[in-house]
């Protein structure tokens, strides 16, 4: 298993337990990150991987964002409201956060996955600013939504850069869990995904920072992981 789960308060099923899940309503998922989670034409990266998972355990999901599009053979077996998200190159976790309140006012998340931190620190932000930053962006989205289930990413490494990327990269990861504690209650789980076990910057990406086919396959699993989890305690279990 590539990822894992941080959740207080939030139990498994128990193993004898027969009863239906309740009726509610289809899940809606956005994706919130930088160039990781666009991906784009040449390399797609995670993004339709994990869609094209969670769709077939799970046919009434839909994704949402301000943006949309990716390979032609994708779009036409998923659609276009499969391959919705807010992926945005070059953006830092402050510039989504300042976008959150317009774009929320065009759709409703259940779900968010969140993967930000990078480019923050190729900008040399401190990771102390860009962790409340992030913890900004997960009050933000239960405004909107105080039921919505939170997941955070942990940032994969990189290879080029400034010698001050990899320990930044390093300190946002592992402030995560603190601040995945902090978001989640009874009412309204966070999660943490972490994609960057078994990820090798020299081998799974093709540019020292954005995945290739290999690293997206292995960000996809990881990520899958945790949101089939997610989705399962809102009521949507796997058939």
């Amino acid at each position: 298993m590539l990822g894992f789960a941080l959740s207080v308060g939030c139990k498994d099923k128990p193993a004898t337990e027969t009863t239906t899940a309740p009726r509610v309503a289809p899940s809606a998922v956005l994706l919130l990150g930088d160039s990781l989670t666009a991906g784009s034409r040449a390399h797609p990266g995670f993004r339709v991987r994990l869609a094209e998972a969670l769709l077939a355990e799970h046919p009434s999901l839909k994704f949402v964002g301000s943006e949309a599009g990716f390979p032609d053979d994708h779009e036409v077996s998923l659609g276009d409201s499969a391959l919705r998200h807010e992926g945005h190159w070059g953006w830092r976790a402050d510039e989504s956060l300042a976008m959150l309140p317009r774009w929320l006012q065009q759709y409703r998340a259940d779900v968010a996955l969140v993967m930000l931190g990078t480019n923050d620190c190729f900008q040399g932000q401190a990771p102390e600013a860009t962790l409340q930053e992030l913890r900004d962006i997960g009050r933000a989205l239960r405004r909107a939504n105080p039921r919505l289930s939170l997941v955070y990413s942990r940032l994969i490494p990189a290879k080029v850069g400034s010698p001050a990327v990899g320990p930044c990269l390093t300190l946002v990861n592992t402030g995560l869990p603190a601040l995945v504690r902090d978001l989640d209650s009874a009412a309204a789980h966070a999660w943490l995904a972490d994609p960057t076990v078994d990820f090798d910057a020299s081998r799974d990406t093709y540019d020292g920072v954005h995945p290739n086919d290999n690293g997206g396959a292995k960000m996809a699993r990881a990520l899958e992981t945790v949101l089939q989890r997610v989705l399962d305690a809102q009521g949507h279990p796997a058939p």
